[in-house]
């Protein structure tokens, strides 16, 4: 009887952290795309400018925010081997070093984007990306605790800071503060809450393994994040900042799924890594759930998109309908793939990442090339549903593949 209690207090604390989660990642999500960027794209009058900000933002998604979070994930993977072992200082020593690529990235971005570079921008887009790559990796330490409710916390404040940020770009015209503020402020909210911070800076016996397995999940993340971030960051330079203004509009759906499942994603993933067998029954259950909620999403974002889109970014919106049936699917296919990557990132090997990322990425840039000359940015969109495909495929077979740790992990019906 209490072992039948302390399972339903499990799976009722699992479902409360999950809606927690979702709730709390809601919060920066609908402020950022039902506020501040539709109001910036009210302000921004030039598609140009507008594009050229959006790239940015693409390329913040690409590189900084995908490199403290491969960390954050790593720490999770290893949260086993940090209790037994000397781990300590490894981490930041790990931080400083993907600081120091994230600034040499922010600045050939530039030159990319705007083929110049204005000291006084830049100097304020590398404060913004510095502080969001610390922020990715030290809210990892509410993750590791379970502790939900400070997530929530987090993210109001960050929350919060983008109407700051939004008000001080008013006053000075900078759009970069919109990040900036948002960013120091819930680091501060981070340096008060967790010691991490104060792990010393040095390598240890475990680091070898530690900033393998972290520049192996960075490389295999880069390659996944090219379908969510690199479109508009590469188009810009091709197809000029109006199109990559109304490719914006159309995958407006991609972007919000992304952003509130991958929370949900971390969540699972913090309670994965306490299960030693590989839950087959559970992930059965994820694939036919998710494949519902996909069918239904689909049918919600084709209903809704024209109203929605038509409120927030009326100047692009008859552009954008033309492709929103394409990249509906192409969110939902997302989603579904976020869904299941928790289980073969947790039971597979992490060598299975680079392959998984790898082709798909391939398989998407040589879609997108030859599409783009056929049909345009129709054939752009094709393109990322085919990749999502791809990569759909191979997380199935990876999962079912022989498992991380063959010693340990053991299959449940």
């Amino acid at each position: 009887m209490g072992s039948l209690k302390n399972f339903i207090l499990q799976k009722k604390k699992v479902i409360l952290d999950v809606l927690l989660s979702l709730v709390s990642s809601v919060l920066p999500v609908a402020v950022l795309q039902f506020f501040i960027l539709p109001w910036l794209s009210k302000r921004v009058v030039n598609p140009e400018s507008y594009g050229l900000i959006i790239s940015y933002i693409s390329f913040w998604g690409l590189v900084p925010a995908m490199l403290g979070g491969s960390l954050n994930n790593i720490r999770l993977i290893h949260s086993k081997s940090n209790q037994v072992g000397n781990a300590e200082g490894n981490y930041n020593f790990i931080l400083c070093i993907l600081g120091v690529l994230t600034f040499f990235s922010t600045i050939i971005a530039t030159l990319y984007l705007e083929r110049s570079i204005n000291t006084f921008d830049t100097i304020l887009i590398i404060i913004a990306v510095c502080l969001m790559l610390i922020n990715d990796y030290f809210i990892v330490s509410f993750r590791l605790a379970l502790n939900y409710k400070k997530v929530f916390l987090y993210n109001s404040i960050l929350s919060a800071g983008y109407f700051f940020g939004y008000a001080l770009y008013l006053l000075c015209g900078a759009w970069q503060m919109i990040y900036l503020i948002s960013y120091a402020c819930s680091l501060v909210f981070l340096l008060l809450q967790t010691d991490l911070w104060r792990e010393p800076f040095r390598k240890t016996n475990l680091f070898k393994n530690i900033f393998n397995d972290t520049l192996l999940l960075t490389v295999s993340n880069f390659l996944n994040r090219v379908l969510n971030y690199a479109d508009k960051f590469f188009l810009f330079p091709l197809v000029g900042g109006t199109a990559v203004s109304i490719i914006y509009t159309a995958t407006f759906f991609t972007k919000i799924l992304s952003l509130l499942i991958t929370p949900i994603n971390g969540v699972v993933l913090s309670y994965l890594a306490r299960i030693k067998k590989r839950p087959d029954r559970l992930f059965s259950q994820t694939i036919t759930i998710g494949t519902g909620l996909a069918i239904m999403g689909y049918i919600i974002s084709i209903i809704i998109s024209r109203p929605l889109l038509g409120l927030l970014y009326p100047a692009y919106v008859n552009e954008a309908m033309r492709y929103i049936p394409i990249t509906a699917a192409s969110s939902m296919l997302a989603a579904f793939n976020t869904m299941i990557n928790p289980f073969v990132l947790q039971y597979s090997s992490i060598k299975w990442q680079l392959p998984i990322n790898g082709i798909t990425a391939v398989a998407y840039i040589a879609f997108a090339y030859f599409l783009f000359k056929l049909y345009g940015l129709t054939g752009f969109c094709i393109a990322l549903v085919l990749g999502r495909v791809v990569r759909l495929s191979i997380l199935l077979i990876a999962y079912y593949a022989k498992p991380r740790n063959p010693e340990k992990l053991s299959r449940t019906p």
